[in-house]
């Protein structure tokens, strides 16, 4: 967490803070995401603004956190903002692996692609939202991110702000009789009866399915409904299938493929010129 410099606050840039603070119902995560806000706000206007945007939601004289995580939210650049409610494809609770979203960003055009190397320059991303108290450390090595996490409060914001914005859907089979007209679908239960709804969706452009007991190898449709997609995320879950079908090798716009589980894979996948990542199994990619 990167604290606010004491040495350069006025008194009542101190005063304000303090008045802040204490409407935070003394939850940690409300404060240390509030301090991170502040902490690249420079000045006493900026820092009245604020407080300003956050009296204006108090209620029982507390400010609610979800309104002091929104505000921290809007403060994201546009690549920040898409690289943080990706997490939210995720199932709750879900730990994320450092390499692979850093991927997947890279495979949906978050990442600017300039002088520096894009893996650096969506590390860098991932770096920034940790510092933001935004996403949660799981795992490192040598001091090296190798998984993440987001808190249940956060999720709850991404959510909901990635609705508001049609970033993606998450299928729900209570709900859905076919799929959303959404360009990105998490699914994170029943995914073969997903998988066989009519999804003749020609702005699909990713898919992530999580926990897939797959038996039915005829739902992949590579020749018809996933030719435009440049990400196919799906995690097998108690069993394996065979041998990807030929189709795959049509998808031409493919960027990253997950297809843990599989046997095999078809000469055709050569033709994937634009794949930058294939993960076959968990803790291999190429």
């Amino acid at each position: 967490m990167k604290l606010v410099d004491v040495q350069e606050m006025v008194p009542e840039m101190e005063s304000l803070a303090k008045d802040m603070v204490e409407k935070c119902r003394g939850l940690p995560l409300a404060i240390v995401v509030l301090s991170e806000l502040l902490s690249h706000k420079k000045g006493l206007d900026e820092w009245q603004k604020v407080k300003d945007h956050l009296w204006q939601n108090i209620e029982d004289g507390s400010i609610e956190i979800s309104y002091i995580l929104s505000l921290s939210y809007n403060d994201l650049s546009t690549a920040l903002k898409q690289c943080f409610l990706y997490f939210g494809i995720y199932p709750e609770d879900r730990e994320v692996d450092a390499k692979t979203i850093i991927r997947l960003w890279m495979a949906e055009g978050f990442i600017p692609n300039e002088e520096k190397r894009m893996e650096d320059i969506a590390e860098g991303y991932l770096n920034e939202l940790i510092r933001q108290s935004l996403i949660q450390v799981a795992h490192t090595f040598w001091e090296k991110v190798e998984a993440c996490r987001v808190h249940d409060l956060l999720r709850d914001i991404v959510i909901k702000k990635a609705l508001e914005v049609n970033f993606f859907d998450i299928y729900d089979p209570r709900k859905h009789s076919i799929a959303s007209l959404c360009i990105r679908h998490a699914i994170h239960d029943q995914g073969e009866k997903y998988l066989s709804l009519d999804l003749s969706n020609l702005k699909l452009r990713s898919i992530t399915i999580f926990n897939l007991d797959f038996k039915n190898t005829s739902l992949l449709k590579f020749g018809s409904v996933f030719q435009h997609i440049y990400v196919f995320n799906l995690h097998i879950h108690g069993g394996t299938i065979p041998i990807v079908p030929d189709a795959i090798g049509s998808l031409y716009h493919l960027k990253f493929s997950r297809l843990t589980g599989i046997c095999g894979f078809p000469s055709s996948i050569g033709n994937l010129k634009n794949l930058q990542t294939l993960h076959v199994n968990d803790g291999i990619q190429y």
